[in-house]
């Protein structure tokens, strides 16, 4: 019989390999292994608010989360005359951003309201700012104007974002900008009740399969 003495050494170190990668060579001996990665987890939507304040605490089996935010629209500018309508408030900033988390983890989130519409003659309110902990600022929306040659707001920016999703919107047949998840929308021009919508605040965690 072969006994271990009898074997010559390869160039693969004795020990153990996780999810091992290995090569074998036609005498059936292992020249080569790797240990290899688990795949990662897909990610999963855990939270979300469309108003108010409070604590967000990630779940302890994520490891990493994707944070989406977005300001409060601007509200729309009031009627000049009875045949022109105020100018669409602005869009609410958003944008989104890749976290890695270590446990516990907890931030703060608060979510900014829409702006108020103008009544006539008057421009609209620019919406609040919606704050993800120190870690990202989404601005609200500017409000329209109120004038013969009405004007929409512009839009908010967003700070400490990977990325920021105001260029992804696209102007729709009101004026107002659609946004994603269909929050942090400016108001539409033309009277004091078209005030912009609530920002929001949604999270995404890798804890799927």
């Amino acid at each position: 019989s072969v006994t271990p003495d009898k074997l010559s050494n390869t160039a693969v170190t004795a020990g153990s390999y996780d999810l091992a990668t290995i090569t074998v060579d036609a005498q059936g001996r292992i020249t080569a292994a790797s240990a290899g990665v688990a795949g990662s987890a897909s990610m999963q939507p855990t939270f979300g608010r469309t108003n108010g304040s409070g604590n967000y605490t990630a779940q302890t089996n994520a490891n990493s989360i994707v944070a989406y935010l977005s300001g409060g629209g601007g509200g729309g500018g009031g009627s000049w005359t009875q045949n022109s309508g105020g100018g669409a408030g602005g869009q609410g900033g958003a944008g989104y951003k890749f976290i890695d988390v270590s446990h516990p983890y907890t931030q703060t989130y608060s979510i900014g309201n829409g702006g108020t519409g103008g009544g006539q003659f008057t421009g609209g309110g620019a919406g609040n700012a919606s704050n993800f902990g120190s870690i990202m600022q989404a601005n609200g929306g500017n409000g329209g104007n109120a004038s013969v040659s009405p004007s929409p707001g512009s839009a908010g920016n967003v700070t400490g974002a990977l990325y920021d999703l105001g260029n992804l919107a696209y102007p729709n047949t009101t004026g107002t900008r659609p946004s994603l998840f269909g929050f942090g929308q400016g108001g539409g021009g033309g009277g004091a009740n078209a005030g912009g919508q609530e920002g929001w605040f949604f999270v995404y965690e890798n804890i799927g399969e």
